[in-house]
């Protein structure tokens, strides 16, 4: 399911042409593809780093959570681009943590990654100072939603997704693994903050997760399942992040005051459960509309801080 946000600004009848879209996604996921390690690069072989690959042998810094994101990206450019989403999707199994530090298994780390010498190492988190993931509900939502993505893009390599279909059903209880009794998601096992963004990446992880348990695994009890636990999710974003006094959506669950006065978070993350359909179609036109009221020149980043 692939989700695009498009937006175009038109002065007038008489302003200049449009953006040539279509170059601007092929130059934008060229782009990625600069970021990803080549075969041959041993373990790190597939993984997408967070920046563009320079040559030497620099180590980059790999997010799973970005990387997933950056390879929904690239299949939205065309079946070139296939072979390269399927090498990550290859590392990110590879690399799924039975268990981690906090006994979960099918987590995934950050990592530094040598694409010279495909040498591999965990990204530490001075605060915990265990190795470092930033969320486990979302990463494992995001890459739910990835696999769906190259599902409907490649429907001829189904019998890939096929033989890790234990795998998915690990990383669907991933994203349950820190629900609370309120029916929100924690962000990790050993970070208690419900955030709005993790929610609706984990609430929509599950819905795609059904989708894939239904229509190419073949398991209409299990597609039910998770369907019914991601209607869980979706009503526990309304009833505990939805501050009616303010008509805006909480950054989290315990910050009940969001501004539009402030761009990041409060006002851009509004635009998640815009995309996602959350709340009534009324609710929605007016967050965009106060939205574009409070920074009218989002589109140019002027206003943005």
């Amino acid at each position: 399911m692939f989700v695009g946000v498009l937006f175009v600004v038109s002065a007038s009848a008489s302003a200049a042409a449009p953006p040539d879209l279509e170059r601007i996604i092929q130059d934008e996921v060229y782009w990625i593809s600069l970021a990803q390690v080549p075969p041959g690069a041993g373990p790190a072989s597939g993984a997408i780093a967070r920046f563009r690959l320079e040559g030497g042998s620099e180590w980059a810094y790999v997010s799973p959570y970005d990387a997933s994101i950056a390879a929904q990206g690239m299949l939205a450019a065309g079946s070139r681009y296939h072979p390269m989403v399927k090498s990550w999707i290859e590392w990110y199994f590879s690399h799924l943590n039975w268990p981690d530090y906090s006994g979960l298994y099918g987590s995934i780390h950050d990592y530094w990654v040598n694409p010279v010498t495909g040498q591999e190492r965990l990204v530490m988190d001075p605060l915990t100072g265990q190795p470092r993931y930033d969320s486990t509900d979302a990463y494992a939502g995001v890459f739910l939603s990835l696999l769906r993505d190259y599902a409907e893009a490649a429907p001829t390599d189904a019998e890939f997704l096929r033989a890790h279909r234990y795998q998915m059903d690990v990383l669907a209880n991933v994203v349950i693994a820190t629900l609370h009794p309120n029916d929100l998601t924690g962000a990790r096992p050993d970070w208690y903050g419900e955030y709005l963004l993790d929610n609706i990446d984990a609430e929509q992880g599950l819905v795609d997760y059904a989708w894939l348990a239904r229509t190419v695994l073949g398991q209409p009890a299990v597609a039910n399942y998770w369907d019914d636990m991601a209607r869980r999710l979706r009503v526990g974003v309304e009833r505990n992040i939805w501050f009616e006094d303010r008509q805006m959506y909480g950054w989290a669950s315990d910050q009940p005051s969001p501004s539009w006065a402030v761009f990041y978070p409060d006002a851009a993350v509004q635009a998640w459960p815009l995309i996602y359909g959350y709340g009534s179609a009324s609710r929605r036109q007016a967050l965009w509309s106060s939205f574009n009221a409070a920074w009218p020149a989002w589109t140019t980043s002027a206003d943005n801080p």
